[in-house]
């Protein structure tokens, strides 16, 4: 689905207590810590390993992802992450000084990444000291913007991200604020941070191009919600963007580990995409065919991911 980064706002909604609901069979959540951190050379931070036992791999508001020293995918496993950024970073930094504040772990005092974003930004911890002090940097790749250093430990430093009350501590602004950046105004006052979980086939896509309809575009998505909740539950705005009247977003997700995103653009026609669990696959389709017939469109094409 598209990332609700590229969607900014001026905030105005008061910071908000986050809603996460964890999945019921986290992905890659368990394992011999021991022996990771023995291969590693170092203790990891008590937050950390806790997280990573509650949610396992995903994505916070499918935006942040913390690196999983369980999962067997490169991309998303904490040592490879760990091997390939430090070379990386090292090669740079001999020719940019100021890339970052740090050098690359396991240097002293270096900087040992564990998180990053869809949009590049890498989030590392400050190895000095004891590992549930460690301060977090931020950094965003090719913006031109120095990184970040957060006197925060890692589970401070998500809860004040997710509530919306983290604060920059130079005033750049590398990190984007929940509820000006990532969510925009409007109905968004109800939004709550939720967690999209990187399953290994437990979870399938779909993507349906509807035809146009003569329904208020609120009278549509408010259709979504309905037939959404229908077959999973409650649900809770998860992000919205409108860039003009002829370009807006709405998403929603439930308890229930369902995401839905609802678009009228341009030159195209209404889209809804779903990212629920496999086993309720078979729900998917009703849920299309319930937001067809009452908006009075047509379901011109269906795709399953």
């Amino acid at each position: 689905m598209e990332a609700w980064s590229s969607c900014t706002r001026a905030a105005t909604r008061k910071a908000r207590s986050p809603r996460l609901t964890p999945p019921r069979a986290p992905e890659s959540a368990t394992g011999d810590w021991a022996a990771v951190e023995t291969e590693l050379g170092t203790t990891l931070p008590v937050d950390y390993k806790a997280l990573i036992g509650l949610y396992g791999s995903g994505a916070f508001i499918d935006f942040l992802g913390l690196y999983n020293p369980f999962d067997v995918r490169k991309t998303v496993a904490l040592a490879p992450n760990i091997h390939s950024m430090g070379e990386a970073n090292r090669t740079i930094l001999a020719l940019s000084p100021d890339y970052l504040p740090h050098p690359p772990f396991p240097a002293p005092g270096g900087l040992l990444p564990f998180a990053s974003t869809s949009s590049a930004h890498y989030l590392y911890w400050v190895t000095n000291g004891p590992p549930d002090k460690w301060p977090v940097v931020v950094h965003l790749v090719r913006s031109g913007k120095p990184a970040e250093t957060y006197p925060l430990g890692l589970g401070r430093f998500l809860e004040e991200w997710l509530d919306g009350t983290l604060r920059s501590p130079n005033r750049v602004a590398v990190m984007p604020s929940i509820l000006g950046d990532l969510f925009g105004d409007g109905e968004a006052a109800e939004a709550h941070p939720y967690f999209i979980p990187w399953g290994s086939g437990k979870y399938r896509s779909f993507a349906a191009v509807l035809s146009p309809s003569d329904a208020p575009f609120a009278k549509r998505v408010a259709t979504v919600r309905k037939a959404i909740e229908a077959v999973a539950g409650p649900s809770y705005l998860a992000g919205e963007c409108w860039a003009n009247e002829d370009d807006r977003q709405t998403g929603f997700a439930t308890a229930a580990h369902w995401r839905a995103s609802y678009r009228e653009a341009e030159g195209g026609g209404p889209t809804l995409e779903l990212t629920l669990p496999a086993e309720h696959a078979d729900a998917a389709r009703s849920v299309i065919d319930a937001v067809a017939r009452a908006t009075g469109a047509g379901v011109v094409n269906v795709t399953d991911g």
